[in-house]
């Protein structure tokens, strides 16, 4: 009889834990179609300990707030989807928060400050490498193409993928390789598209 009500309790036990689990995924699930109507969304953390991540995601609320921006944000620390996606996706190799503007991933505050600093943000948004090169303005031709054919820079070249030059987020100077933070400012860092030390020299 005992053995009985242990094993009852056990499965009820079971029960509860499988359909809060069920409940938060369908939560979690539902947060990805109205991601989907934006623009502009991010991952965060609400609990995050590390510093810098809660700094640049304190400045990043601030900003779609002052730009009066749309957007979604996934708290990460609710949501087990937004875990596994952001693991696969191997995001987490970044620092928090994680940006991307018409579903493209361009990295974390550093970079979405480099953008906002060479006034590439709004046409960005608006996808207006779609009609010409936002590095020498010249009207794009096909979509087959992937590079402008007058200068030769990618399209989406603000896409956190396959950057090679390191610079300070801060000094905005070049930096060696195997840096890991800029010897005068102390920050850490970070890995973006040489066209951006072309766009530094030309302004």
């Amino acid at each position: 009889m005992d053995q009985d009500i242990e094993i009852e309790k056990e499965i009820n036990a079971m029960m509860i834990q499988r359909f809060w689990r069920l409940k938060r995924n369908i939560r979690a699930a539902r947060q990805v179609i109205p991601s989907l109507r934006e623009k502009f969304h991010f991952f965060y953390s609400s609990i995050s300990v590390n510093m810098k991540a809660t700094t640049s995601t304190q400045k990043l609320f601030t900003f779609v707030k002052n730009k009066k921006l749309k957007y979604f944000a996934f708290n990460l620390c609710d949501n087990l989807l937004c875990q596994q996606w952001v693991k696969q996706q191997r995001l987490n190799q970044d620092p928090l928060p994680f940006i991307f503007i018409n579903k493209i991933y361009i990295g974390s505050m550093d970079e979405l400050q480099l953008l906002i600093d060479f006034k590439l943000f709004d046409s960005i948004l608006n996808q207006e490498y779609l009609k010409q090169c936002l590095a020498c303005k010249t009207p794009r031709e096909s979509f087959e193409n992937e590079k402008c054919l007058n200068c030769q820079t990618n399209y989406i070249f603000f896409e956190k993928k396959g950057q090679g030059v390191k610079i300070c987020p801060k000094c905005r100077e070049k930096q060696d390789d195997d840096r890991i933070k800029c010897e005068k400012c102390e920050v850490e860092c970070i890995r973006i598209n040489k066209i951006f030390i072309h766009l530094q020299e030309i302004q």
